[in-house]
């Protein structure tokens, strides 16, 4: 299990596994298969749900976006949009693993991936999905994301295989931290970023 999220909406919890993804229904007391193809989503790691009750769950096949507002009376009960290639660029057909999610104030959905740096999710007037990539091209000294979270004053905290990153808004590197300001190590964990009711955010490695 490398994924768990409570659904409130649908009062259920979401599984995220290496052979699949699953949601556990409390009031039935049953485990289903939430949408169809969902044993697709191979080595599930990372999860969000939005504030427009949008489910984010990434995996080693890309990402699946599941709307969490509908339900369907017949055949499976959600509805998934499976966006397995290269976030940027789906011509690529460049299979992407995501691995971890942070929605800030702006609304913007933040989403690391092992191999292509930082995507940056916002919509678009009609409400499509838009996704601007930040790599080593934009300063990043690594494209393997790890972790993500907002810092207070608005800057987007990130975690990678070459040490810490701090972000502005607009995706600049401001800092980069590594073993040499006191980091115990520039390697950190899969989605393993938190912020705390004080500020304070805590990256395991």
């Amino acid at each position: 299990i490398g994924a768990l999220i409570y659904d409130k909406r649908n009062n259920g919890l979401w599984i995220g596994s290496n052979d699949g993804m699953f949601f556990y229904d409390f009031d039935q007391r049953k485990l289903i298969l939430p949408f169809e193809r969902c044993l697709d989503a191979r080595g599930c790691i990372g999860t969000l749900i939005d504030s427009r009750g949008q489910l984010w769950m990434g995996s080693q096949t890309g990402l699946r976006i599941i709307d969490l507002t509908k339900r369907n009376k017949k055949g499976y009960p959600f509805l998934c949009n499976n966006l397995m290639y290269k976030l940027d660029k789906p011509e690529s057909k460049v299979v992407d693993k995501i691995t971890s999610f942070c929605q800030s104030r702006d609304g913007s959905v933040w989403i690391g991936s092992n191999s292509y740096g930082i995507y940056r999710a916002t919509a678009d007037a009609d409400g499509e999905l838009q996704f601007k990539a930040y790599t080593t091209e934009d300063g990043l000294a690594n494209n393997s994301v790890k972790g993500i979270a907002e810092g207070q004053h608005g800057n987007i905290w990130i975690t990678t295989n070459n040490g810490l990153y701090s972000l502005s808004p607009d995706g600049q590197v401001v800092n980069r931290y590594a073993e040499s300001d006191g980091l115990l190590t520039n390697q950190f964990n899969y989605s393993s970023g938190y912020r705390d009711k004080q500020g304070n955010i805590y990256f395991g490695c």
